[in-house]
């Protein structure tokens, strides 16, 4: 029959087990989406934590029996090794040199259990923190590694370091303390600091994909600002008229030779109330040219080339005219 104390440390357990399974089922639609092997590390990390809690149940509830102990730290050790990797593999390649210092602490742990499970129990705070030392290497390598990762402090960054930081420094702390309330409540807020840095990997997901689409939006930017400028520098007036025969764009020579201001021409004027004639009652086609008499903000008028092409972007239909004044009497100080 379960104590009270062993019915709190197992409903704990499940709590976190369940917080964790969360937030794997969130790291791992984002690998679906994304195919980042990191994501997938970080959801082996999470699965290891689980059962590393669930072996610390039993080796709580059965302290003689030395394979939960020996599993609990094997499983404990795991998940954060393979988190540290997975936070490697975020960055770029992991190094040769790297494999092989995760490859020695694995060896050095398996020592140390085998020593502590088949010889003789750790029995003093000293014997407990040299059977720790890869433990301890790889949580202060998860420092590490978020510390010096990238210029900017972001909120997955901190957060990550804060939870990194405070789940390294609790792990110092136990092999030194009696095991009384304060031990379980550090212990618990242990299993707590897993979770944050799982969820400050979404955290960093979400980051990259919003940087992501503020470079592509700039790019846009940037690109729709190069088309505007070789517009403006072109020789010809052109215009750009959506569906509806309203002005969407033109040049910087059609506002000099027009009149109007961009904020008075731009989705407020109909093109068709520039011609003095009717050019809607003509047929044109997809790709047409024709002469046509135009007028200006001052009631100027004056003869064009127009050159027409009709065009269909983004679902919607826009026409694209480009003119050329036609040197006739009245006009030349106007096409100067």
């Amino acid at each position: 029959m379960l104590t009270d104390d062993t019915t709190f440390f197992l409903l704990a357990v499940i709590f976190i087990a369940i917080l964790n399974a969360m937030i794997m089922s969130g790291i791992w639609l984002s690998y679906l989406t994304s195919r980042k092997p990191y994501l997938a590390l970080a959801c082996l990390a999470g699965g290891l934590e689980i059962l590393r809690q669930f072996s610390d149940f039993g080796s709580g509830t059965y302290p003689n029996k030395l394979i939960f102990y020996s599993l609990s730290n094997i499983l404990q050790f795991s998940s954060t090794l393979t988190l540290a990797i997975a936070m490697l593999a975020a960055f770029g390649s992991i190094a040769p040199r790297v494999k092989f210092f995760a490859i020695a602490l694995s060896i050095g742990l398996f020592l140390s259990v085998f020593y502590e499970a088949l010889i003789r129990p750790p029995s003093s705070p000293i014997e407990t923190y040299l059977g720790a030392i890869p433990l301890l290497v790889a949580s202060g390598f998860l420092v590490w590694r978020t510390l010096f990762t990238g210029q900017a402090i972001t909120p997955s960054k901190l957060f990550f370091l804060t939870a990194s930081g405070c789940m390294f420094t609790i792990r110092i702390c136990l092999p030194a303390m009696p095991i009384d309330n304060l031990y379980l409540l550090l212990y618990y807020i242990e299993y707590v600091c897993f979770s944050m840095m799982l969820i400050a990997i979404i955290l960093y997901e979400i980051e990259y994909s919003n940087r992501k689409v503020k470079i592509l939006l700039e790019s846009k930017d940037q690109s729709e600002q190069d088309l505007q400028f070789i517009v403006d520098n072109s020789f010809d007036i052109i215009l750009v008229v959506d569906q509806e025969g309203l002005l969407r764009s033109w040049s910087k020579k059609a506002q000099d030779v027009f009149g109007y201001t961009r904020e008075q021409a731009i989705g407020k004027i109909h093109l068709h109330g520039m011609f003095v004639d009717n050019f809607l009652e003509r047929e044109l086609g997809a790709v047409d040219e024709f002469h046509a008499r135009m007028e200006s903000i001052d009631g100027k008028s004056f003869m064009v080339d127009v050159r027409l092409k009709e065009v269909r972007h983004d679902g919607s239909n826009y026409s694209i005219f480009v003119l050329r004044l036609i040197e006739e009497p009245g006009i030349k100080a106007l096409s100067a």
